[in-house]
């Protein structure tokens, strides 16, 4: 108890840091700091991502969302929906706290497709859609977390609580939380991987009703929220699969590999590694039931922490990214890309090819732009640095050193990242994602990922930035450089704010 009343106090001391108090009048969704290609909810703050599914040509999304206001607090679901991974719907909230009789606090979750019927819950012709949830007893006090399920038959359109919650009984009075739940075909089960005691549960169950406690994974730390667990072929060999356990302690995710009897996991070795480098990437999560001719694991985490002074929101979600297996000298690493989907919105491609550079040219000339993409292939002779300055935000590589850094100028010490960003094949590749408000840089296809926010300091009235390419020392080969701007998601979007009712 004591331990949750602490965690408690700190989860809201550290929202009270970046909520913000709303306090203009633009229309929804043209305000100036509104992320143009990032998800973010019409109103009020966002939190960890939950229920991520694919049904029928619709990708579903559900979020923790403050039904009052900007603060951390109120929690309950919101649920969304795409056909695309880019431009999303909002329904509005789902399971929420007047759900549940004593108004408790609803917390991380997965949702599910139970094609089978193993739950008993379907009514109609398509498969029930359920969540499996933890329920904080904020509002009674105790703080207990217990696990509860919600279905729906109309493809998450309405919820419905089982009458048989809780599925799991709150048994320790420290951290019991934020289940991720599939199906394991071999063995026609569900299993769950709960954040339990300082340690990760593996349970199984026939019916997503009843569970069995089966393993435990302690990991390192004690401290493992929002964890997810899946499988992926190791450089696209199906016949190789390899399983992957994050989870996301603060704003740092990281993962482990190894394999899964069905019962157990079982790490390659007992070393953790760090999926997203940014300060701003957290309780990340990935689709279920996503087509096997698709066969892609795609991620969405919260952009944790993001500062958004007098908007009517607070924070954002990162761009969907695609995970993948790869083989390093190192070793097997999970990497990560924008998921293709984000063609939809390029436009306006500026391109440079095979060009050598000398220090002090700017082969992209005079672009301005409030949200866009930049892609970059380099090889970099004698060149010391090369990188893109964007007015008060720089991404600079270091080539003697190889490492990649990413600071903004006016805030430096607080905003600094630097990651260590080998050659392959005496190249560096670079794809960066540039909103208003934030970042996703990925590099080498994908080896590593930087993912932050920042208040913009010297953008126009329009919330353009200059872009510009900067290099010192000798001359490099630029073989690609493209600019692409990219289209807002929120053209001609309207919302219906009464949806916005919890109820």
């Amino acid at each position: 108890m004591k331990k949750i009343t602490i965690l408690f106090i700190f989860i809201t001391a550290i929202w009270g840091c970046f909520s913000q108090k709303p306090s203009v009048s633009e229309p929804l969704f043209s305000e100036k700091l509104r992320p143009q290609f990032h998800y973010t909810a019409p109103r009020n703050s966002l939190g960890d991502v939950e229920g991520l599914v694919y049904y029928d040509g619709e990708y579903h999304m559900h979020h923790i969302w403050n039904s009052k206001s900007n603060d951390w607090g109120n929690v309950n679901w919101f649920h969304a929906i795409s056909q695309d991974l880019v431009h999303w719907k909002h329904l509005g909230p789902s399971i929420t706290q007047k759900n549940h009789a004593n108004g408790d606090w609803v917390y991380t979750g997965t949702a599910v497709i139970d094609y089978n019927n193993t739950t008993g819950f379907q009514t109609g012709d398509d498969p029930p859609m359920a969540v499996i949830h933890t329920i904080n007893e904020t509002v009674t006090g105790t703080f207990d977390e217990t696990q509860n399920i919600h279905y729906s038959n109309d493809r998450g359109r309405t919820w419905h609580s089982y009458e048989g919650n809780p599925v799991i009984k709150a048994t320790y009075n420290d951290h019991q939380r934020d289940p991720s739940v599939f199906w394991f075909e071999p063995q026609k089960k569900w299993v769950m991987v709960l954040f339990e005691n300082g340690g990760l549960a593996f349970y199984s169950s026939k019916n997503l009703k009843e569970w069995k406690y089966m393993s435990r994974f302690n990991g390192e730390n004690g401290f493992h929220e929002c964890p997810d667990f899946f499988p992926l072929p190791v450089d696209g060999d199906r016949s190789r699969l390899k399983w992957v356990i994050h989870d996301n302690p603060g704003k740092r995710v990281g993962y482990w590999i190894g394999d899964f009897d069905g019962y157990r996991f079982m790490p390659e070795q007992n070393l953790k590694h760090r999926l997203d480098y940014g300060k701003n990437f957290a309780a990340a999560q990935t689709f279920r039931n996503i087509p096997e001719d698709d066969g892609r694991r795609i991620q969405i985490g919260w952009m944790a922490g993001g500062e958004y002074p007098g908007m009517p929101f607070n924070q954002q979600l990162s761009f969907p990214r695609e995970l993948s297996l790869k083989t390093f000298e190192e070793g097997i690493r999970l990497c990560a890309n924008p998921v293709r989907e984000i063609e939809r919105i390029r436009t306006n491609q500026r391109s440079v090819v095979d060009e050598v550079v000398s220090e002090g040219d700017n082969p992209i000339g005079s672009i301005k732009s409030d949200a866009f993409e930049i892609i970059l292939e380099i090889e970099p002779r004698d060149v010391k640095t090369f990188g893109i300055e964007l007015d008060d935000l720089i991404i600079k590589y270091f080539v003697a050193d190889t490492v990649l850094t990413v600071y903004q100028k006016s805030r430096r010490q607080y905003m600094q990242n630097t990651r260590p960003l080998k050659p392959i094949k005496n190249r560096i590749k670079l794809q960066m994602l540039i909103d208003r408000t934030s970042y996703e840089i990925f590099g080498n296809d994908g080896r590593i990922a930087i993912s932050s926010c920042y208040i913009p300091k010297s953008r126009d009235d329009e919330m353009n930035t200059s872009i510009k390419f900067i290099s010192s020392g000798g001359q490099m080969i630029i073989r690609s450089l493209e600019v692409n701007d990219l289209r807002s998601i929120w053209d001609n979007y309207t919302y219906n704010e009464s949806n916005l009712e919890v109820q």
